[in-house]
């Protein structure tokens, strides 16, 4: 075993070497192309740039194309960090936001940033693309991503009230393509000396006055989109998800853990991480029947796709949890103990519970139902064929067979149409993702009935005939219920401190007041930040959570439980049907617990 931690050390230690060289290799050939040009900067340049041999600057990133395509990439991102402009916190935190306006702005600051960043790489690879076919493909794609995340905030700001109607969405989509040009930052800020905030806030302020951000938003609207974010039974936040574990009877193990599946030795590394897992499990005195649970658990699942993390929690009979996390867990969590550790999983699990996938196209539509972990499958179409217009004319006296075409297309989208109707009376997905080209969906949704529009989500990661990444649309999926975990958050903060700053009585922080709180059953959201080490104390019945010894006294109990907060108040939160959330920096309550009430308390 000992000689195996060894070889996963150096291999690590490889790992961080080769990405160090990766960075120097790419950060060099981006000096390079900004000073001299794509033109003129050879693979041999960068190598003496970069002080690494013109083989490692093929085997570390490959050629001139792959150098500008990483050094790009890599200016828009803002790092080498493997997660997309889209993924980045300050978007997902940007496309939170209800009010219109501060959704533009957000936007803005952040491309913004982006174009201070990649502005001279950019006029690079305009140039390069006027003299090489593999740059002009390059800038292609560049484009396509722009208009791509235009659309990603035109249907933000759809889904809060605004554009009413197809032509408004695709107003709003050119005029955000354009805000994002990085050629009005060149002239405004390089050349003519405005600075990076001016510029943002003259180009927020211009594209919000052009789209009519700043009249009322349908108020139902905002209502609608709160309703689905904070109530909806499908969110993480809710404790309905919880219920069944947090009545089971315990010790407990919860462990959480790096469960990627993005390399090529990720089967054997999964080995060593159990094994790490399974010798802290053991110095924490689990019991045989729980460590072999979790075993079985862990090494028999399928492999993740792509980075990914992994949550269990089980008893000795059973595991109660077994949840893919939208992000990798970097430090182990392992506990043995009374109680379940919930938090990680409030923070970083899966949003959903019911949601559907839909692949579609004029001929039809591929269904996947995901629910309760499990995936049913099916094909959809109306049986209107052909759906191809015919290359030369038939037959005259058949009629023209573009219009035969066109309703034959139209025929299987209302089949679709009725097939999505039927999951929604039946099963009540919380989310109905539209994937395939952009015709297809744009045909599909004026047939769809308002139930289920109000549920659909559309998703750019390809068509149903050319197929698209798996890897591509499960990150879409979860950056989708990320955006949604992040507005929740958001409508608890804003409730917590109105509450706080009104002195309502609607709000309390603090493990006193919390504990007081979740005795009288009157928290509708607990709010979890940074509770560290903290304990509680309770009698014989959980539910009797005091702070201190001398609290629970005075309410004629005598403690006989001494427990950490971050497990305790979860599982008294859950029983009494609060929701919780994770908090970040928006808040920082006293003790690192909040939350927000039912009732004032006497």
């Amino acid at each position: 075993m000992g000689e195996e931690v060894k070889r996963g050390y150096r291999s690590s230690l490889r790992k961080a070497q080769a990405q160090e060289t990766r960075r120097a290799v790419v950060d060099a050939a981006a000096r390079l192309f900004i000073e001299k040009g794509y033109g003129a900067t050879t693979i041999d340049a960068v190598a003496d740039a970069a002080g690494v041999s013109r083989k490692t600057v093929f085997t570390s990133v490959g050629g001139k194309i792959d150098l500008l395509t990483l050094a790009v990439d890599w200016a828009v991102a803002g790092d080498d960090a493997d997660v997309p402009l889209s993924g980045r916190d300050e978007i997902l935190r940007a496309l939170a936001a209800e009010d219109p306006a501060e959704i533009l702005r957000g936007c803005v600051r952040v491309m913004a940033g982006v174009n201070e960043r990649v502005g001279e790489l950019f006029r690079t690879l305009e140039v390069a693309a006027g003299i090489d076919s593999e740059a002009q493909a390059l800038l292609t794609t560049v484009r396509a991503q722009r208009l791509a995340d235009a659309r990603t905030v035109a249907r933000r700001l759809r889904a809060v009230g605004m554009l009413p109607g197809r032509r408004a969405y695709d107003e709003a989509v050119d005029l955000i393509f354009l805000a994002t040009d990085p050629h009005p930052y060149d002239v405004l800020v390089r050349q003519r000396g405005w600075s990076a905030a001016r510029y943002a806030r003259w180009l927020a302020d211009s594209l919000i006055e052009q789209l009519g951000a700043t009249r009322a938003v349908c108020p139902t609207g905002l209502r609608a989109l709160k309703v689905r974010c904070i109530r909806s039974g499908w969110r993480t936040m809710q404790s309905e998800r919880f219920r069944t574990l947090a009545e089971s009877e315990g010790p407990y193990a919860s462990v959480y853990f790096d469960d990627s599946h993005d390399t090529e030795d990720a089967a054997a590394q999964r080995d060593l991480k159990w094994r790490a897992v399974r010798d802290e499990l053991e110095s924490q005195n689990a019991q045989r029947e729980l460590i072999e649970v979790l075993e079985n658990a862990i090494l028999d699942a399928s492999p993740a796709v792509g980075r990914s993390g992994r949550g269990l929690v089980a008893a000795a009979d059973g595991v109660l949890l077994n949840e893919h996390l939208i992000r990798p867990i970097e430090t182990p969590v392992v506990r043995v103990s009374s109680l379940p550790y919930l938090v990680p999983v409030v923070e970083h699990g899966a949003l959903h519970s019911t949601y559907v996938i839909v692949a579609v196209d004029h001929a039809g539509a591929d269904v996947e139902v995901h629910r309760d972990r499990k995936v049913e499958s099916a094909t959809v179409d109306g049986g209107g064929h052909p759906i191809h217009k015919a290359d030369s004319a038939e037959t005259p006296g058949y009629g023209d067979p573009q219009r035969r075409t066109m309703e034959a297309g139209r025929k299987n989208l209302r089949a679709v149409a009725e097939r999505l109707a039927t999951l929604v009376d039946e099963l009540s997905p919380e989310v109905i993702f539209v994937v395939g080209e952009v015709q297809s969906r744009a045909d599909l949704m004026p047939t769809l009935e308002d139930r289920v529009t109000e549920r659909v989500v559309e998703l750019e990661v390809g068509a149903r005939n050319s197929g698209f990444s798996d890897e591509d649309l499960h990150h879409a999926v979860d950056q989708e219920f990320l955006r949604r975990r992040l507005a929740a958050i958001e409508h608890a903060a804003e409730q917590f401190s109105q509450a706080i700053g009104q002195g309502s009585g609607l709000a309390t922080q603090g493990l006193g007041g919390v504990c007081a709180a979740l005795r009288a059953g009157a928290v509708e959201t607990l709010i979890i930040g940074d509770i560290g080490d903290a304990t509680v104390v309770a009698g014989e019945d959980l539910m009797t959570v005091a702070p201190n010894e001398n609290v629970l006294s005075e309410l004629g109990s005598a403690p006989s439980q001494t427990l950490r907060a971050d497990e305790a108040l979860p599982v008294v939160a859950i029983r009494t049907g609060a929701a919780l959330i994770r908090t970040d920096e928006r808040i920082t309550p006293d003790d690192g617990i909040a939350a927000v009430l039912r009732y004032a308390l006497p």
